[in-house]
């Protein structure tokens, strides 16, 4: 059992835990499970990210590998992760989306259906948790650290299919409102090619507080900041904001070691640098924007300047850049294709078991 900080990810292992950002309470610092804790019958095997309402965790059962969401043990971070079990069932019912997380019973024994998160007593806090199936991957927010500055195609793809994904929430009345690099988990093909998964699938922040409590002011709406019902062209920003991070090599907004209100400023005046990209894409027409067209649209502080939709803003992405090549699949070794392969030998046994007493 440790203590982290969801602002700047110290850890400590007794407590003592001191943080350079002024707005981080220290009493407000949320355990962390160390390798070997158990939660419930799943076993803790490392942990793979934090963020300011959750911490994820690659984790097993049995044999079986798992990646595991718990919550902090705040009744904001708890009340999300109950709504993005909501929204996962929701829209896996409809069908299952390969930029969202498939969701698993948090218990070996129990249906999805009767309980979609999990819910454990440890070291006396409440810990309530999601249970994924298991994908070999790194956040985006890492991947940055260690190259800030993806091949610009990388780019434009992992935000597309991050939009793709958005787009089927909103097609089913859900918003994101919380998209930035701490909550997308990329997972590289056969070709190295990402093929990102949101694992966290925001919430309804309806208060500036709580919308800045989740993302962080640098990654919060303008709108969202000032009180405003959020609409399509909120979660087009979010979008808009991921892009532009990748592509310029830093967020829009940096926040470390900034005082909160000078960045809350920034972002209300939609002071974010022009991205200085020279090797970029040019459109084949005329009246089509460039890159830094339509990110500065969607971008904007107002909503009505903005793309008004997903599709429309991708539809800008995906005609300078194409689309992501088709993942190769491996065969697949299915039940069915287990059954024939097997009979099939054990007729050539028998078929060679024939010819031996034919001609013996």
């Amino acid at each position: 059992m440790k203590y982290v900080c969801t602002h700047c990810e110290r850890v400590s292992p007794d407590g003592n835990l001191w943080c350079v950002e002024q707005v981080c309470l220290a009493e407000a610092k949320p355990l962390v499970f160390d390798t070997g804790d158990d939660i419930g019958d799943i076993e803790i095997v490392r942990r793979l990210g934090i963020t300011r309402t959750a911490a994820i965790y690659e984790a097993k059962r049995g044999e079986v590998k798992l990646l595991v969401k718990v919550a902090h043990s705040t009744p904001h971070a708890q009340e999300k992760l109950k709504y993005e079990a909501k929204v996962l069932m929701t829209l896996a019912a409809k069908r299952q989306h390969p930029a969202l997380p498939v969701l698993v019973s948090p218990y070996s024994m129990v249906e999805l259906k009767e309980r979609p998160y999990g819910k454990v007593a440890f070291r006396g806090e409440t810990k309530y948790y999601l249970a994924f199936e298991y994908v070999t991957g790194e956040f985006l927010s890492d991947m940055l650290k260690s190259q800030p500055q993806p091949w610009f195609n990388h780019a434009a793809w992992t935000t597309m299919q991050i939009a793709d994904a958005v787009a089927f929430m909103h097609d089913n009345s859900f918003f994101h409102l919380n998209i930035n690099p701490n909550g997308v988990y990329i997972r590289l093909d056969k070709d190295k090619i990402p093929r990102p998964i949101l694992l966290d699938i925001g919430y309804p922040a309806q208060l500036s507080a709580m919308a800045e409590g989740m993302s962080g002011v640098g990654y919060t709406a303008p709108e969202l900041l000032r009180d405003i019902q959020p609409l399509r062209p909120t979660d087009v920003y979010g979008l808009g904001l991921l892009l532009y991070e990748m592509l310029a090599g830093n967020p829009a907004y940096p926040s470390k070691s900034r005082n909160a209100e000078n960045v809350r400023k920034d972002v209300g005046a939609g002071t974010a640098a022009k991205l200085n990209r020279s090797d970029l894409p040019v459109p084949s027409k005329p009246e089509h924007r460039d890159t830094l067209g339509f990110l500065e649209g969607a971008m904007s502080p107002k909503m009505e300047l903005r793309q008004p939709d997903i599709p429309t803003f991708a539809h800008e992405v995906r005609r300078l850049y194409g689309d992501a090549p088709a993942e190769r699949k491996g065969r697949q070794w299915n039940r069915r294709r287990i059954t024939i392969v097997l009979v099939s030998i054990a007729l050539a046994i028998v078929l060679l078991q024939l010819m031996s007493a034919l001609f013996a």
